[in-house]
């Protein structure tokens, strides 16, 4: 969920970041665990290279493989350190690969409205978005550089998407922002390609560059859209999740419940027997990405939600990895190759 997440350690609030999905695994290793890093918290943290030393240390001893750190103009500070302090960046990427991290350049600001990026009129935003993230990656060593792109721009976030224009049903106001989705985030891969040929790379795998998409994305279908990476001219009608997964590398997927299988009963009288768990809403998702090779993160919520089963937000850390192991062994199971944590 775009916005600005919140992870109580100790009993204490530590920092706004989210126990969210987790790095792309490489073949053979343990699915990595990782974080959402934004920007209220992630500049200071750029900002004091102690905060950021211990910051680091702390992501460590928690298991956290890859940070998804927030990479452009916000909204909160009016800051653009990316841009204007690259240096913070160079620092703080460094420290985190030092101890095997990955970091994740991440997209999605409310403020700036970046859900509508996919509009025709924001289009000019969208690419200095993403090339400023590319122009900084080619500027530095390479140990300072981003290892990949989340893109948390959540196109349905838009107001038309549930209130249409005049003149337009609900149907055909979705099916239009979600072509425009598809539009912006197939010249974000276009972008990508050219990084990646200016730097002599030919493996898309390089740089993975995926979207942040909910899990009912499975159920807006019928979504005609002419894919200009595919080989395949002229559009093509599927359901929303399938070309998303087409056009990017991966998807990191809100899979937003609080139990695995199925909601015991945990004394607060919700959703007791529910099981549309975390494994069965991945599942279309997970099928879809193991036909074309292509890798799933799994994504979790950890702020106040209602309804409460969306969120671990009111849950002990015990069950939550009680809950994380059983999802865990289902996943690789079941889904082993296209499973990525």
């Amino acid at each position: 969920m775009m916005g600005f997440r919140s992870v109580v350690v100790g009993g204490a609030l530590w920092l706004a970041i989210g126990w969210s999905s987790v790095g792309l695994a490489q073949d053979g290793a343990e699915p990595k665990r990782a974080i959402w890093l934004w920007s209220q918290h992630g500049f200071p943290m750029l900002d004091s290279p102690a905060l950021s030393t211990a910051s680091l240390e702390f992501l460590q001893q928690k298991d956290i493989g890859t940070i998804y750190l927030y990479a452009d103009r916000d909204s909160w500070h009016m800051r653009n350190l990316l841009v204007n302090e690259p240096a913070k960046y160079q620092s703080f990427i460094a420290g985190a690969h030092s101890r095997g991290m990955e970091v994740f350049a991440l997209f999605g600001d409310d403020g700036q409205v970046t859900e509508a990026l996919g509009r025709p009129e924001r289009r000019d935003d969208a690419v200095t978005m993403f090339q400023n993230m590319l122009d900084y990656n080619v500027s530095v060593a390479v140990n300072e550089r981003f290892d990949g792109a989340n893109l948390d721009i959540e196109p349905y976030l838009q107001p038309e998407w549930n209130t249409p224009p005049q003149g337009m049903t609900q149907a055909q106001s979705r099916h239009l922002i979600a072509t425009q989705y598809l539009d912006v985030s197939a010249v974000f891969m276009q972008m990508k390609q050219q990084y990646l040929n200016d730097l002599g790379q030919d493996a898309p795998a390089a740089f993975p560059v995926g979207p942040s998409t909910p899990f009912w994305f499975e159920t807006i279908t019928d979504i005609s859209w002419d894919n200009p990476l595919d080989a395949v001219t002229g559009p093509v009608s599927k359901p929303l999740h399938e070309h998303v997964l087409d056009v990017h590398d991966y998807i990191s997927l809100l899979d937003y419940r609080d139990f695995a299988l199925s909601r015991g009963d945990r004394g607060d009288g919700v959703a007791v027997g529910r099981t549309d768990g975390i494994v069965f809403l991945a599942q279309e998702e997970l099928a879809y990405a193991d036909s074309i090779d292509k890798p799933v993160v799994i994504a979790l919520e950890t702020v106040p939600v209602s309804p409460a089963y969306v969120s671990f937000r009111e849950d002990s850390a015990e069950l939550l990895e009680q809950e994380l192991a059983v999802a865990l062994e289902e996943f690789q199971n079941q889904w082993p190759d296209p499973f990525a944590g």
